[in-house]
């Protein structure tokens, strides 16, 4: 059956979480800790550890959305021996705040969507909380290519739980054989969508991205891109 929908993941495929989100940090820095004499590469080192293992817990369910967003400061804090719950509320703050009206893509970004949705309806299906993956697609201007905007919170389950593929199937009442998913993250993204018969394209921009991953999963998935405009060759 011909492929009639992709979907695509929005942190770390299309909306460069990384470069973003180090933007914002460094704003967060300047305002706020500048004066506490910390190293901004050693907090922003430290906040990606504390910020990535919440977020595992997150996916499992075993922090809630507030404990994640309330606590990863504080935590980062607290490794420098700064225990001051107001400041820590003031950094979450800055950043939820912040962070998602940043604008920067990939590279081709716009240029490949602006291809595909000619041809295809496109969606965003994410693990990312609903308002800010929302303020991410407005001011990266993305928001015009896709049609649904799927979210963990409103599927009520996280990548790569497959249920969230069921959720999103059953909204567009459309069969796994006309779908793609294209994502960063081969178990969470790709082999998720593949184990209920989704086909999936693994994008990793970086070769220290691929190293991060488990090789047997990466072997298992037969696409793989390291710039978006590969999938012009592929769809």
């Amino acid at each position: 059956m011909k492929i009639k929908h992709i979907f695509f993941d929005l942190d770390h495929t299309l909306w460069d979480f990384e470069k973003n989100s180090k933007i914002s940090l460094e704003e967060l820095f300047q305002e706020y800790l500048i004066d506490y004499g910390i190293d901004f590469n050693i907090f922003h080192k430290v906040y990606k550890k504390i910020n990535n293992d919440l977020w595992e817990k997150y996916r499992k369910g075993e922090i809630s959305k507030n404990f994640l967003r309330d606590s990863r400061f504080e935590k980062v804090l607290n490794f420098f021996s700064i225990y001051d719950k107001s400041l820590s509320f003031k950094l979450a703050n800055f950043y939820v705040k912040n962070t998602p009206k940043k604008k920067y893509v990939f590279p081709n970004c716009h240029n490949v969507l602006d291809n595909l949705c000619e041809k295809y309806t496109l969606h965003i299906i994410t693990n990312g909380f609903k308002e800010v993956q929302y303020t991410k697609l407005k001011y990266s201007n993305l928001m015009k290519y896709f049609d649904k905007i799927i979210t963990s919170e409103s599927a009520g389950y996280l990548k790569p739980d497959r249920r969230i593929f069921d959720y999103a199937l059953n909204l567009l009442g459309i069969d796994v054989k006309e779908c793609m998913m294209i994502g960063d993250n081969p178990h969470i993204d790709c082999l998720s969508a593949e184990s209920i018969g989704i086909r999936s394209i693994l994008f990793t921009p970086s070769k220290k991205k691929i190293n991060d991953y488990n090789k047997t999963e990466i072997n298992k998935i037969k696409y793989k891109i390291s710039n978006l405009n590969e999938l012009l060759k592929i769809l």
